[in-house]
């Protein structure tokens, strides 16, 4: 987990706060409101509010009805000071800089997920580290609303930076009751198994009905596709990560000349070390452009590992559009515009062993 803690200078801590903010994030992918102002006044009588926009109302403001807390404390031990120390490379120094570069021997996939990681030599919590966390309520309805928030970012998501190129996952190896069902994992071996054991829960986490057409403002699981891979169980989670890795690490490799198609993975895109990039925008009344500097990539690389140590990946694509109506995809001179395109989207995946696919 590549975390930062309340103070940058201390060491990287899983802190309460960060935890309920991706509480609040998966609760509100699992909705389908009517608007988001229902939206938001769900969400602040479960989780609480600052109440920015009326602090007389009520609705918007208040403590939290779900009390979280984080039973497990880190210290130096539980930290690695870099992932290089997980990777084998070699150093070489560069006659342009003058610095000496660190290239990997292997796990070139993991590396290109974790890119930013090494290049800043990030310190992250060790795997396999255990934690307790700690999730209470008076009102049981509250509690079963935290729980399914919690369900989706142990199963479809992660904690820290990286959390969509498969940092930050964990396993849940205990719960008490009445949850034990919804997270019992010990009884998956194979592909076929965990696919069934993620459409069986998410059907009862998502509501069937209020369906929603096309993609939306803000991510929501309703629309979302997951899809497994026809891969044997891995051991660990560095060679799980990485055949994935690898094979989204040549597809973008031999298509970065498509300076109006690979921002639909996610931008900022760079070019020529950083000479052109690729981001949104948008002209306004005075016709000068307004940027959209960044939006994440509507893929989500997963690993999950079950209760007997074995690690599955899989790929899901959120429900979100990749930037307003009124942008569109340019570099910061306004050249290269285009619309948005998913289609790239699916040609990485025809790259990939598909086992099985789910639309949510």
């Amino acid at each position: 987990m590549f975390l930062g803690g309340a103070n940058p200078q201390n060491p990287p801590e899983i802190r309460p706060p960060s935890i309920k903010g991706l509480l609040r994030y998966w609760w509100r992918a699992i909705q389908v409101p009517p608007d988001l102002r229902t939206l938001k006044e769900k969400e602040a009588e479960i989780f609480g509010a600052a109440g920015e926009e009326d602090k007389s109302d009520k609705k918007h403001t208040g403590k939290s009805n779900v009390l979280l807390k984080v039973c497990t404390s880190t210290s130096a031990d539980d930290l690695e000071q870099s992932l290089w120390n997980e990777i084998p490379h070699y150093e070489k120094l560069s006659q342009k800089t003058g610095k000496i570069g660190k290239y990997p021997t292997s796990y070139h996939g993991l590396a290109y997920f974790f890119y930013s990681a090494l290049m800043n030599e990030n310190r992250y919590l060790k795997p396999e580290l255990p934690f307790e966390l700690q999730l209470r309520s008076n009102d049981e309805t509250f509690l079963q609303e935290a729980i399914k928030a919690f369900w989706c970012l142990a199963f479809l998501g992660g904690i820290g930076a990286r959390n969509r190129k498969g940092g930050g996952n964990f396993c849940v190896e205990s719960i008490t009751p009445p949850f034990t069902e919804l997270f019992e994992t010990s009884s998956i071996d194979n592909n076929a198994k965990l696919f069934d054991f993620l459409k069986t829960n998410i059907r009862k986490l998502v509501p069937e009905s209020n369906r929603v057409n096309g993609q939306q403002a803000y991510s929501i699981l309703q629309g979302s596709k997951i899809w497994s891979l026809n891969l044997s169980p891995f051991k660990n989670w560095k060679d799980c990560l990485d055949a994935v890795g690898k094979t989204y690490r040549n597809f973008r490799d031999k298509n970065k000349h498509r300076l109006q198609e690979t921002p639909n993975l996610g931008f900022p895109v760079l070019h020529g070390r950083g000479s052109l990039i690729m981001v949104a925008g948008k002209f306004n009344e005075k016709d000068n452009i307004e940027f959209l500097n960044r939006s994440a990539s509507p893929l989500v690389f997963k690993v999950i590992k079950t209760k007997e140590k074995t690690y599955f990946p899989i790929i899901m694509k959120l429900n979100k559009k990749l930037i307003p109506d009124s942008f569109k995809i340019m570099d910061y001179s306004g050249g290269n515009v285009a619309d948005p395109d998913e289609g790239i989207i699916g040609e990485f995946l025809q790259e990939l062993p598909i086992a099985g696919e789910f639309e949510i």
